[in-house]
């Protein structure tokens, strides 16, 4: 019977569970939230098909008959909204609605309630949703594999997805080739812990003191290519987090969630196991790229056999579809060969313990810093350099720069992970007191083109993280002891002005359309019958879209991911996700996605 000795040996799969006629085995959850199988010895009788089905003891031949060198195609669905509401270029959610539309049967995976995942089969196409999207965690597959046999035998057609390891485990399952089974597997790096998502979740929760309401890994908001965790909580607030910034992604880059078999995987290389694999196509992006790789995803399809060739046939007319030599995707995808090597510098189980006890969060940021400190002489050199090449190695400009980043005790800048670029086409007027904050690279003006203007009042303060300005000729205004914050990739276009006479906070992922306006105050003008300018805060949330001409008026909230459509007049309370439209911001549109 099944006995685990070595964690290594067990992929998790739970073919053993489904094969016991005595339903003699159990999954017990250790301390990193992996389950692994333990055998009730007085149910047992000794039958030996827990073993028979293992794909860890069976690996080898599994995939005989596949072909040593795939055929291969990049896919990009030719519907932008297909494929914007998929992590990739919409190959899985295409091949699966295929099977939906025809009656046929899809096992694949889904979210539960608290955002473990399990495996999950359906005849139902308004259940497409639920399976579509990358789950990078450890999935329950319990009742699987008997559900999938039983409508095979009964002749029906089944469309089974997962890992190369839980393929593995549905063949040894079945036992014999099924005509109507079609497999699709990925280019997998290893499955997350549930523990550690679930600790990640509760951490952002306490951030954002709400609950979560919608996950998405890998959304497309802010670029494909950022592998941007979403989410979004009870109380309309939303997160983006990019690998840069995520707790989540920043633990997965660290190599410390997967469980301890997928650092020996045994079902990587060729011939694959699957009749299909598909993935992200990685690849240096260029100008020659760009009608299949628009930051929105694209896809790679591998057809191993026959089988999976003939079925790109009946979803092919619905993609930009070119075929590549199988080299190209091996360069974007290395573990497509290779497990991750297992950290070095990580002890492993205080990580795990100290996350029972600790906000995620925190642990995973103490462990980043840990592993990737890079001697700060050498990062504020690299940072030296950079602008030297930025400014074209200009004597002038780049004593300016030095004189701003180094010497002015205006600017706080760290030059070992931000910059503050700054052309001289915008003037800088810093009155006493006055404060600039800067994190990241912050990139405003042009080498050429009008003149612009960043003035700040008498202890006034302005903050920046990573913002960039299409224009210089953008004018920033800060009044006295007021405040200016732009979030995190906020990008200015040309003529932008910004006015705070108190408070103007601008959220993460924003972007601020041409010659559009954003103030706090009635423009300075005092009427005849005031006795003073009118002054009303304005937030404006993560990831809004500003239109061109567009004004945001004193006294507005914008919610997060706000379309404001050009020429429009933005004022009050505007809830999140909404386009709005015409001088009074008519609620033309709700729901929505965006990106630019």
């Amino acid at each position: 019977m099944i006995s685990i000795q070595n964690k290594r040996e067990c992929c998790g799969c739970k073919a053993c569970d489904d094969v016991c006629p005595k339903e003699a085995i159990s999954f017990k959850i250790d301390e990193e939230g992996f389950w692994y199988p333990e055998v009730d010895m007085l149910k047992c009788i000794n039958c030996h098909l827990c073993e028979k089905v293992c794909p860890i003891l069976h690996h080898d031949g599994i995939s005989k008959g596949n072909l040593e060198r795939p055929i291969t195609f990049i896919l990009q669905h030719k519907n932008v909204s297909e494929r914007f509401n998929s992590t990739s270029g919409a190959a899985y959610p295409t091949i699966a609605r295929y099977y939906l539309e025809n009656g046929y049967y899809v096992a694949g995976h889904i979210f539960n309630e608290d955002y473990s995942v399990r495996g999950y089969v359906t005849n139902t196409l308004e259940e497409l949703e639920l399976l579509r999207k990358s789950k990078y965690l450890q999935s329950d597959m319990h009742g699987v594999y008997t559900t999938v046999k039983n409508l095979l035998k009964a002749g029906e057609k089944v469309l089974f997805s997962g890992c190369p390891c839980q393929i593995a485990a549905m063949k040894t399952f079945l036992g014999k080739h099924y005509e109507g089974l079609l497999t699709i597997d990925f280019t997998c790096m290893g499955i997350d812990s549930p523990l550690a998502f679930k600790k990640y979740i509760e951490s952002m929760e306490r951030i954002y003191g709400s609950k979560l309401a919608y996950f998405k890994s890998k959304s497309k908001e802010t670029g494909w290519r950022d592998l941007t965790n979403k989410m979004i909580f009870e109380n309309g607030r939303t997160y983006f987090g990019t690998r840069a910034i995520d707790p989540n992604l920043k633990a997965t880059f660290l190599d410390i969630l997967m469980r301890p078999a997928c650092f020996e995987c045994k079902f990587k290389g060729l011939p694959r196991i699957s009749d299909i694999t598909i993935g992200d196509y990685w690849h240096r992006h260029s100008i020659k790229d760009i009608d299949m790789d628009d930051n929105t995803g694209t896809s790679y399809y591998m057809a191993n056999n026959k089988k999976g060739l003939d079925f790109l046939e009946h979803i092919k007319d619905q993609f930009r579809c070119e075929e590549k030599e199988v080299e190209a995707l091996f360069r974007g995808n290395p573990y497509m060969f290779k497990s991750l090597p297992e950290p070095s510098k990580i002890n492993r189980k205080d990580f795990y313990k100290a996350i029972i006890n600790k906000d995620f969060k925190e642990v995973v940021d103490e462990q980043y810093k840990k592993t990737h400190t890079v001697p700060r002489i050498k990062l504020v050199t690299i940072s030296l350099l950079r602008a030297l090449k930025r400014y074209h190695f200009n004597p002038f400009r780049y004593f300016r720069f030095l004189y701003y980043n180094v010497f002015c005790k205006k600017v706080n800048v760290d030059l070992a992970t931000s910059l503050f670029l700054v052309w001289d086409s915008i003037r800088l007027d810093l009155k006493k007191g006055a404060r600039i904050e800067v994190k990241g690279i912050c990139t405003l003006g042009k080498s050429k083109g009008s003149k612009g203007v960043i003035s700040l009042g008498k202890n006034a303060s302005l903050t920046l993280d990573t913002v960039e300005s299409e224009g210089s000729d953008l004018s920033i205004l800060i009044g006295e002891s007021a405040q200016l914050n732009i979030g995190y990739r906020t990008i200015l276009g040309k003529g932008v002005d910004i006015s705070s006479v108190k408070s103007v906070k601008i959220g993460d992922f924003s972007y601020l359309g041409r010659y559009c306006k954003v103030t706090d105050n009635n423009d300075m003008i005092v009427l005849s019958d005031e006795k003073n300018i009118i002054v009303e805060p304005v937030i404006i949330g993560v990831h809004c879209l500003i239109g061109e001409n567009s004004i945001i008026t004193r006294g507005t909230t914008l919610g997060d991911e706000v379309i404001v459509v050009p020429n429009s007049i933005a004022k009050g309370q505007i809830p999140p996700r909404v386009v709005v439209s015409g001088p009074t911001a008519e609620i033309i549109k709700k729901n929505i996605l965006w990106k630019k």
